[in-house]
């Protein structure tokens, strides 16, 4: 199966506007690293984001309403690191 693509339509549209991760980061009032996380498609938001992100962008940010299967199945890839990290 394939891993989640990365939030090309985050990137861009933070990029278009001229703000920094860290500046979404506080407005979103989560970490930088979980914004850059988003944006490389190691994580996905969770709905509540997506729709402030939405919202911030007039649209422009391109969100699934729900995870894709692929979603999904990275964030099950990562709990099982997460396990094996944890003992």
């Amino acid at each position: 199966m394939n891993a989640p693509q990365p939030l090309d339509s985050l990137r861009q549209w933070r990029k278009r506007i001229g703000i920094r991760q860290s500046d979404l980061a506080d407005a979103l009032n989560v970490t930088r690293s979980l914004v850059g996380m988003w944006e490389c498609g190691h994580a996905y938001p969770p709905l509540w984001a997506r729709e402030a992100l939405r919202r911030m962008s007039d649209g422009d940010v391109d969100l699934p309403t729900r995870p894709s299967p692929e979603c999904l199945w990275k964030a099950g890839e990562a709990v099982k690191r997460w396990k094996r990290l944890r003992g």
